[in-house]
């Protein structure tokens, strides 16, 4: 059938991007993950009395292995002539990621306010934690509502396959008359709407 064949080819060209979007996500949280101890990290070698652009300069060589592209872009930028804070401007843009844009801006008002900056980024690395805890949480408590959506939103379509393969006479004018295509098709869609 046209259709089926239609729906196969949209689900095998769509699995290449959500492929795709799944290794983005994991990614984006494994930067998450780390993001807390690198900045623990900066806030020792500020206490160990080194200035905030070293320190941020040197943090390639000791983060996790997930935010060294990171870093090491901020320190090429930085031996280019950068400003630090553009050069966390300009990560912030490429990473999009809201904790390190925290960071970021907690930097660049160091940089303005000058001061003590390692109180600071040890709460601001607590408070990041906190978040990512809190979210980790969510996730775990809507694994089973986002299953229970699928389950729903599967056994309509189960149901017609399952009359199909018992009385597939009984289904003829859905599949076979302009009306039956319409509903099927409105159906399908609702359905689809319903699960997202």
């Amino acid at each position: 059938h046209p259709w089926l064949w239609l729906a196969w080819l949209g689900t095998l060209l769509s699995f290449p991007l959500a492929l795709q979007h799944r290794l983005i996500q994991q990614e984006r949280r494994a930067m998450e993950r780390a993001l807390p101890d690198t900045i623990l990290k900066i806030a020792g070698l500020l206490r160990s009395g080194q200035a905030l652009h070293q320190a941020v300069g040197q943090l390639a060589d000791v983060v996790d292995e997930v935010l060294h592209p990171c870093f090491e872009a901020i320190r090429t930028d930085l031996r280019i002539g950068i400003s630090l804070a553009d050069a966390l401007r300009r990560q912030e843009s490429r990473m999009g990621l809201d904790e390190f844009s925290l960071l970021s801006n907690c930097l660049r008002l160091g940089i303005v306010s000058g001061g003590t900056l390692a109180p600071t980024l040890e709460q601001l690395a607590r408070d990041i934690q906190l978040r990512i805890n809190l979210r980790a949480k969510l996730r775990v408590l809507t694994v089973q509502a986002r299953g229970q959506a699928w389950v729903m939103s599967s056994m309509p379509g189960g149901l017609v396959v399952v009359v199909h393969l018992v009385d597939p006479d009984g289904l003829a004018p859905l599949f076979e008359t302009v009306p039956g295509k319409l509903a099927l098709g409105a159906a399908f869609l609702m359905n689809l709407a319903g699960a997202f």
